[in-house]
Formats: structure tokens, C-alpha cells, sequence
């Protein structure tokens, strides 16, 4: 990361220190978590690893919203690959953001997220599209104000949610858009969030449970794409 962000111009950076699920003590679980929440969403998902992530956003939200000199900020994972010239490419995206510092906004500079054709909410000249969304995947880099996080901070004590549960955010009073083509893209190998989430072992139950919403959920994207729903894929 370090090496990434000094071939890019005019970013000031801060790096926060990332909270660790595996070293909670039980303690630090009582205090910052629910724990039974998380473990009757997410099932086999609700991973330590996966807690730290959520814990490591939160307190990067509660720092931004205690900042009144920072209206938003471009929040990176430390596993993120960034493109060429990121600065010059957000330019158009920052401006946008700057247009909503009154609602809580997210935009999300990663693939992995559904879009309704309909919901183009910008283009710019460098063919860039902002849509609209309802509910996406990742955080390994993205755009949020303060009101957002703001927000975020007081709706997500004590944790419950995964980092990346946005269409829950909506819900809460989120703005979430979406830029194509991303930005910011991420390895193809698992990081200890995933392998700690592969590696559970399912019951049978929770076995058949998930392949029965893997086919409900193909039938859905079936369904959704006769409506305009398209998905952001990753291209880089």
C-alpha cells in the first residue's frame, strides 16, 4: 500500500490501525459486539476475521465523524490494487459527493454490485457512470462523507453487520452508488477473512441451506436481468 500510494499525487493519507477478531479477548467481544446477532445473520460467515473488518470500518468511521475539517474520505483496505492515476479518476466522483455533504453517501469504487440500467445518475466526459444502488459487496475501497459516517457510526453499535452488508446500510439511511468502471480492484485469492469463512464447517442443515440459496438466488439474477438489473464485474 505504501508503495501504491506514492505513485499517486495530492492524496493525504492516514493509515488506521486494523482490529484484529482473532485477538478480542472475551471481554472486548462483550463490550464492541453482539455476538449472537452476528452468528444468527451470518451463520458460518460471522468469522472473528470477518468481526475484525467490521470493528477496523467502524472505528474508521467514528474518527471521520468526529472530524469536522473532513467532508469525506476515500477509504482503502490494505489489500486494495489501485489504478493508474486514482486521483485524476476520482475527480469526477469527488465532485459528486461533494453534491450530497447534506445525506449520508457511500460510492463504491469496486465491482461486485448489482445496478438497474434505469438508475444512471452521471456520466461524465471520461465515461464514467455513477449509478444508484441498493446493495453491493466490498470495501476494499470506497468514498463516504461524514454524514455517512456519522450514520454508520451510530447505527452499528455494538457490531452485528459484516463490513460489506450495504443494502442493510440502505435501510438504515445510506445513499449507496456505484462507479463504472471501477476503480479499485482486489486480488483473486482468498485473505483471512475468506479462508476463515470457507474453512467453518457447515452442519448438513446449514450445508443444504446454502446450496437451496445459491439456486434461489441464480433464479433471482435470471429474473432481475429481464428487468435491467446488470451486474459490475471485475475487469482488471
Amino acid at each position: 500500500m505504501e508503495r501504491q500510494l506514492r505513485q499517486q499525487d495530492n492524496l493525504t493519507v492516514t493509515y488506521i490501525d486494523a482490529v484484529e477478531g482473532k485477538k478480542l479477548t472475551d471481554a472486548e467481544l462483550r463490550d464492541l459486539a453482539d455476538m449472537r446477532l452476528f452468528r444468527q445473520r451470518y451463520n458460518s460467515f460471522a468469522t472473528l476475521p470477518a468481526l475484525g473488518c467490521s470493528l477496523s470500518h467502524l472505528r474508521t468511521y467514528d474518527l471521520i465523524a468526529e472530524q469536522d475539517l473532513i467532508d469525506y474520505a476515500l477509504i482503502i483496505e490494505d489489500d486494495a490494487i489501485l489504478c493508474n492515476n486514482l486521483n485524476s479518476e476520482l475527480q469526477p466522483v469527488i465532485k459528486f459527493i461533494k453534491e450530497r455533504s447534506a445525506e449520508p453517501t457511500a460510492i463504491l469504487l469496486t465491482p461486485d454490485f448489482y445496478y438497474n440500467k434505469s438508475n444512471l445518475i452521471r456520466e461524465d466526459a471520461s465515461f464514467k457512470q455513477i449509478f444508484r444502488l441498493s446493495g453491493g459487496y466490498m470495501t476494499s475501497g470506497y468514498l463516504i462523507n461524514r454524514a455517512g459516517c456519522r450514520l454508520l457510526a451510530n447505527k452499528l453499535k455494538p457490531v452485528s453487520y459484516l463490513a460489506d452488508a450495504w443494502s442493510d446500510f440502505c435501510r438504515m439511511g445510506l445513499h449507496l452508488y456505484g462507479v463504472i468502471p471501477h476503480l479499485i480492484s482486489y486480488s483473486n485469492e482468498l485473505g483471512e477473512i475468506g479462508r476463515s469463512q470457507h474453512q467453518q464447517v457447515r452442519s448438513y442443515y446449514q450445508y443444504i441451506r446454502y446450496r437451496l440459496a445459491n439456486i434461489k438466488g441464480a433464479f433471482s439474477r435470471l429474473i432481475a436481468y429481464s428487468k435491467g438489473i446488470r451486474r459490475a464485474r471485475k475487469q482488471w
